[in-house]
């Protein structure tokens, strides 16, 4: 079945548009699902690079080689194309700092961030600084792992030996605490 209607997409998954755009062969239509993969995903992986990285011209670069690299690799990427982006990230990163021999990187579990609750924030330091500040370690850390891929609340509840509902509560409370903290 071919997602692609009339010009029109149809609500599916990234996964399952650039699968279906790279089986189909057609350059329009593999052209339209990397613009939208890039729209969705370059804040996001010029925010992780951030965490590693503060000089905005490198995160700018670093994170065009992230999406070529994804561009090149797109063909063999099975699953999470967040999972891959943010990998890539990370090992862009890491490579960099090698290369430059100046490596101070602020870890936070090793764990990746999602912007679209914080977009105030403009580094991964300032987020974590900010959640802290304001909420107990367990909470950020529930909170950071559940911004994260996509964690759900029962995968974070295995991680952390708790019940999956006990978890959702403790993230509710956690946001709700740190929205009106910060207002």
């Amino acid at each position: 079945e071919d997602i692609f209607i009339r010009g029109a997409l149809m609500e599916v998954s990234n996964e399952r548009l650039l699968s279906s755009s790279i089986k189909s062969g057609n350059k329009d239509k593999i052209r339209y699902v990397f613009e939208k993969i890039y729209n969705d995903y370059v804040k996001l992986v010029a925010f992780y690079i951030g965490k590693y990285i503060s000089n905005q011209e490198t995160i700018k670069d670093l994170t065009n080689d992230v999406f070529v690299s994804f561009f090149n690799n797109a063909s063999n990427i099975n699953g999470s194309i967040k999972f891959y982006l943010l990998k890539s990230s990370r090992n862009k990163c890491l490579n960099y700092l090698k290369k430059e021999r100046n490596i101070t990187l602020v870890e936070y579990d090793d764990l990746f961030f999602e912007t679209n609750n914080f977009e105030s924030h403009y580094s991964y330091k300032e987020l974590v600084a900010d959640l802290t500040s304001v909420l107990d370690e367990k909470s950020v850390r529930i909170i950071i792992m559940h911004a994260v891929e996509g964690y759900t609340f029962k995968e974070i509840a295995s991680v952390l030996n708790l019940n999956h509902k006990t978890v959702n509560k403790i993230y509710e409370r956690a946001i709700k605490k740190y929205r009106e903290v910060s207002k």
